[in-house]
């Protein structure tokens, strides 16, 4: 939620915006919710720490409630969340090292890729490993662990900028 404060006299808040999320969708599906959370002031720049902010909040929990599960931990096959949006007087944008552009898909030389996808206005983080795996079960514990910290790493330089369009004074 954003907080619009007249700082030039008395630091009140004097209007709040509608509360917003980003949606983040980690594939598999697991058991945990997604705890991350980021807080900014709009006029006082860009959320520096929103990657590290979501990844501290990719917790894979199982339950193991499921008949046909099992009780390993699960592997972070693709993570992907909102590029932008438009609230009614709140816009959000991603910038940072690891955020690809259109048609300019980021391929780190930890085998993470990272890509824009245009139709559904999201950004899309898997790994090569894991693309190239028919069958998770044959990767190792070490191996699937590996692949979830530098799914994280390529996240973690992601920064937010929110505000509405207006004048600087």
């Amino acid at each position: 939620r954003g907080v619009i404060v007249d700082e030039s006299f008395t630091d009140d808040a004097t209007a709040f915006t509608e509360a917003f999320e980003v949606n983040i969708t980690i594939f598999p599906v697991f058991d945990a919710a997604i705890g991350g959370a980021s807080v900014g002031v709009e006029d006082k720049g860009p959320i520096t720490s929103a990657g590290a902010d979501i990844v501290a909040g990719l917790d894979l929990v199982d339950n193991t409630t499921d008949p046909n599960n099992n009780d390993e931990r699960e592997t972070i096959t693709k993570v992907v969340f909102k590029a932008s949006s438009t609230f009614s007087i709140l816009d959000f944008t991603w910038s940072g090292s690891n955020v690809p552009t259109e048609g300019s898909p980021i391929n780190l030389a930890t085998g993470v890729n990272l890509e824009y996808n245009s139709s559904t206005d999201s950004y899309v983080i898997t790994h090569d490993t894991i693309l190239a795996t028919s069958d998770l079960t044959t990767l190792t514990e070490q191996e699937r662990i590996d692949i979830e910290d530098e799914i994280k790493d390529a996240i973690t330089p992601f920064i937010l900028a929110f505000g509405p369009e207006h004048e600087a004074r």
